[in-house]
């Protein structure tokens, strides 16, 4: 019993070690960011700090493991559902990212400069290896299930499921440069839509989809997100 209250308290230490570091990370960014500003933040001694976590660059590892944990447990209910349609799936993982931030676009608005500033690029480059590492294997069950279902001509799932992550990442930084704009450039939602509308031509090609049949953004969110 006293090995599992351990385990447990330790759990907790290391969470809210984790916590105080996530907070700086979106205050500040990772590089201005000192294991002292962590020690101060979480109230906590150098020595417990190093209970927890070998370095700063360790602590960085488990900050990125948390945020990719956490996407894969929204993720995989939608991928394990034996009830939707592989396109049907394809589309809810596509809408869960903007969907979870227009949600909490009060708090992430204010973290989002933050975050996409130079001192948390090592940051956002680390968590899109490791998501991409962590999503393949879900998102290529859905493309197996596509082809299986006929909807998709996909040769080599797996391929075409590390090419939709590399794309995600790069449509997300076209549209966050939009999104950050205060206040939104005239015709922001027009320029945010058309590129989406571009890059699910593309995804449409990589997974042999029916033209038209691959929809990325919701406009109404969008709009929501837009208009503060």
């Amino acid at each position: 019993m006293a090995r599992t209250v351990n385990e447990q308290e330790n759990a907790e230490r290391r969470s809210r070690i984790l916590d105080a570091a996530s907070r700086l990370i979106y205050a500040k960014g990772y590089e201005s960011m000192s294991v002292q500003d962590v020690l101060d933040a979480a109230g906590i001694s150098k020595g417990a700090f190093y209970h927890y976590f070998d370095s700063k660059q360790d602590l960085l590892e488990a900050f990125v493991g948390r945020l990719t944990d956490d996407a894969l447990r929204r993720i995989a209910p939608i991928v394990d559902d034996p009830t939707l349609p592989a396109l049907a799936k394809f589309q809810r993982v596509m809408a869960d990212g903007l969907a979870w931030k227009t949600e909490r676009k009060a708090m992430l608005a204010s973290l989002m400069r933050a975050w996409y500033g130079e001192d948390n690029l090592r940051v956002r480059l680390r968590l899109n290896e490791a998501g991409r590492r962590a999503m393949a294997p879900l998102v290529g069950r859905i493309v197996r299930q596509g082809v299986a279902e006929g909807v998709f001509d996909a040769p080599d799932p797996e391929r075409a499921a590390d090419l939709f992550l590399v794309l995600g990442v790069s449509l997300t930084e076209g549209i966050v440069a939009e999104m950050l704009a205060d206040p939104p450039a005239p015709g922001a939602l027009a320029r945010i839509l058309a590129l989406a509308d571009a890059y699910a031509r593309i995804y449409e090609r990589i997974l042999g989809a029916p033209a038209g049949s691959v929809r990325l953004l919701d406009p109404d969110l969008m709009e929501r997100w837009l208009a503060g």
